[in-house]
């Protein structure tokens, strides 16, 4: 069966920070040497005993950024190579068409796309929740999300509150980043305006805002020294929501990502619309991606790939929509 035919055009995404759990992706570990291959690559790279602490430890050492970075990576990056070898894929070209990845999960889709190789990715991503959190002092900043809401409407609460949009989601759901004063200053003046509800976030720094610059600097040194290649298929940018090949081009996104808005909305409208994509397969740990695509556009062919049962369940599916077809 060619799953890649007229009926299927399959996108793929990778989780951002916030999907780790303890245990994600042990069982591409014991399954498959494609998936163990891939945790002993990264421990090496990093010169630490991450899968130990993905699979056992504690999930506040797993959440702190520097570990929940390589540590999603490495759950997104199994679960490609776990499916391809299950289906028989020997180029990422002959299934999907194009890929993203929310924040972290852009490093995810590059690597997977060979435009990073893991041991790249690897130190890349695990500088990068240092910077971030050596960007400002712990705890001085915060960030809202901010539900049943547009686009306009959170722009203008950002203006009046002196705070600035992080992630534009899609489905009324925007995050707002900011200094702690000024977080405050926004939650007493949300009431003026047309919001379902804010809620605070769980976070110790203000992500994806101007006061992250000091980590895109230190991420600037790093990147401008790394072999990145073009990607095999196009991948979006977080920070432009278009895709890109050239190289150097791709680093300064990286490079700007880290303290510009997610532009996710504007990615997931154009997957729809320009590539006309019709299958989502979220890759690694958690439905939070899938789940969003799905309420943002009901009619996608929504899947997330978290276990190899769930490969399964995509083939059989895939299988029976080439049969109707």
């Amino acid at each position: 069966m060619d799953l890649k035919s007229k009926y299927h055009k399959i996108v793929f995404l990778c989780p951002g920070q916030g999907s780790q759990h303890i245990g994600m992706g042990y069982d591409f570990y014991k399954s498959l040497p494609e998936g163990r291959e891939v945790f002993q690559e990264i421990d090496e790279a990093i010169s630490y005993n991450l899968s130990k602490l993905i699979f056992y430890g504690d999930i506040e050492e797993l959440t702190k950024t520097q570990n929940a970075q390589p540590a999603l990576l490495a759950v997104s990056v199994a679960a490609w190579r776990c499916l391809a070898k299950n289906l028989n894929i020997t180029s990422i070209s002959d299934f999907f068409i194009v890929g993203a990845g929310h924040s972290l999960g852009e490093y995810s889709a590059l690597c997977i796309a060979n435009s990073i190789n893991l041991n790249t990715a690897s130190n890349l991503v695990y500088k990068r929740g240092i910077f971030m959190n050596n960007a400002i002092p712990l705890n001085v900043g915060g960030m809202v999300a901010l539900l049943g809401t547009d686009i306009k409407t959170a722009c203008a609460i950002a203006e009046e509150s002196q705070t600035e949009v992080a992630n534009d989601n899609g489905y009324g759901q925007i995050v707002i980043s900011g200094t702690n004063t000024n977080i405050e200053k926004l939650l007493k003046i949300v009431p003026n305006y047309d919001i379902k509800k804010a809620i605070k976030l769980h976070v110790s720094s203000p992500f994806h805002s101007s006061i992250m610059r000091p980590a895109s600097d230190d991420m600037k040194k790093v990147l401008l020294e790394s072999d990145i290649k073009e990607p095999e298929i196009p991948i979006f940018s977080n920070f432009t929501a278009k895709t890109q090949k050239d190289p150097e081009n791709i680093k300064n996104n990286l490079i700007e990502q880290i303290s510009n808005r997610v532009r996710w909305a504007e990615i997931m409208e154009s997957i729809v619309k320009d590539y006309k994509c019709n299958i989502i397969i979220e890759l690694g740990s958690g439905k939070v991606l899938g789940n969003l695509s799905k309420r943002m556009y009901p009619n996608l062919k929504v899947y997330n790939i978290e276990c190899m049962r769930d490969i399964d369940i995509i083939f059989n599916e895939l299988n029976l929509l080439e049969i109707e077809n």
